[in-house]
């Protein structure tokens, strides 16, 4: 990894995505953009989240 020290142009090029969190419950139908998602396990499938307490879809997920 020549090249890649930490604070060097390289450093900080890095590919994000968007999770798209679906949820049904007590607001209804639900699609939330969610940057802040991490890949856990394929077996079983695991993905955490960073959800605020207050939004629609942590209600429906509490609920669901």
């Amino acid at each position: 990894m020549h090249g890649f020290t930490w604070g060097s142009p390289f450093s900080n090029k890095f590919a994000t995505t968007i999770g798209l969190i679906t949820s049904n419950g007590p607001y209804h139908d639900n699609i939330m953009a969610c940057e802040w998602t991490h890949h856990l396990s394929y077996f079983p499938g695991l993905v955490a989240v960073s959800l605020g307490p207050t939004k629609a879809t942590v209600k429906n997920i509490q609920t669901s």
